[in-house]
């Protein structure tokens, strides 16, 4: 079996190296039958990421010149995280490997066989095409003051266990290298998430192709001051919106029963024009107010709804909390897309 492991980097000089030794720990990289090869993909990084990266994974592969494992680190202009996965998927990555492992460079494991984990799934189970980890934030272990405290009970990524949190996850190859990325998103996991439940929304949604698997998991350090996690989760939301109105475009494509693959479709449109996917987001939402919609405003409480009555009970400070954090982070995500459109729409 042959992995390629692509870590996407920018500017992550402090976390790189513990992310880096953490993957270098997990077991399968050792494992019999296994080849795997590394790859460390730096998108417009000015510091010294591509050096760092370069010096410990030569370190550590000299001090075991038979390991199982390969690298290579590669330097992009530009800084961007979808630009620089579809660098590692469509370029990179070797055409023979079976499994692609996608991961950040601020994470750590949560054991030493978190990727066997993933990689099992995906040799046992033949309905699924992507293997997740549990997303957890570094304060949920061990929240010592009120900002950690928020930050731990605003988290929403386990609340869905058919997610894609980009920071992790292990996909079939095949699958992986039918997606293409818009050439101006930010966000990559809701994408790709849309595009492998819907076979390249061709068809229903198949919650079986993406899931958490077993007891996988990953610590990220959160955000814990009140400007950085308003600011991160605005930018979120506004990627999510924007990736949304292309979905919805792609729903409206009559692709079902054809050879055509919504990925196929986008890397037709990034090579005829680097504009469409902005022009696309201006001309579908240009009736839409507000820009971001009830589904995500109220995200939280649908999920809170959905509940047994004990946990409801038990968990509305949590819910009234989250809720005002959501209504703060959404005012400023619809002035950020706002804003966004009318830079992008045409003075009369």
């Amino acid at each position: 079996m042959r992995i390629a492991i692509g870590m996407l980097v920018y500017n992550g000089a402090d976390t790189l190296p513990n992310t880096l030794r953490s993957l270098l720990d997990q077991q399968i990289l050792s494992a019999d039958g296994v080849e795997a090869t590394i790859h460390v993909v730096a998108n417009g990084c000015n510091d010294q990421s591509v050096a760092i990266a370069q010096d410990v994974l030569k370190t550590a592969h000299d001090a075991d010149p038979d390991a199982g494992w390969g690298f290579h680190v590669h330097d992009l202009v530009v800084a961007n995280k979808c630009a620089a996965w579809e660098y590692f998927v469509h370029e990179a990555a070797e055409r023979d490997a079976d499994h692609l492992i996608m991961l950040d460079c601020d994470i750590l494991f949560g054991d030493g066989d978190t990727l066997g984990v993933m990689i099992a799934a995906l040799e046992h189970d033949v309905t699924l095409d992507i293997a997740t980890s549990l997303p957890v934030k570094h304060v949920e272990i061990d929240a010592v003051g009120l900002l950690e405290r928020l930050s731990a009970r605003t988290n929403d990524a386990r609340l869905d266990a058919h997610a894609v949190c980009g920071q992790l996850y292990a996909a079939r190859a095949s699958v992986l290298r039918q997606v293409h990325m818009p050439i101006g998103l930010e966000v990559e996991d809701g994408l790709i998430r849309a595009m492998v439940l819907t076979d390249g929304f061709r068809g229903p949604e198949r919650l079986e192709r993406v899931r958490r698997v077993g007891d996988a998991r990953h610590i990220y350090e959160a955000h814990v001051t009140p400007k950085l996690l308003i600011r991160h989760e605005a930018w979120l939301i506004r990627e999510l919106v924007k990736l949304r109105y292309l979905c919805v475009a792609f729903e409206a494509l009559p692709l079902a029963g054809t050879n055509r693959h919504a990925g196929e479709l986008i890397a037709t449109f990034n090579a005829a024009d680097a504009n469409w996917f902005a022009a696309l987001f201006v001309a579908a939402s240009v009736d839409h107010r507000p820009l971001v919609p009830r589904s995500i405003r109220r995200r939280r409480l649908y999920a809170w709804a959905d509940q047994g009555l004990k946990t409801k009970m038990s968990s509305v400070s949590k819910l009234l909390i989250s809720s005002a954090f959501d209504a703060i982070v959404c005012a400023r995500a619809e002035r950020g897309l706002a804003a966004y459109r009318a830079e992008l729409t045409p003075h009369r």
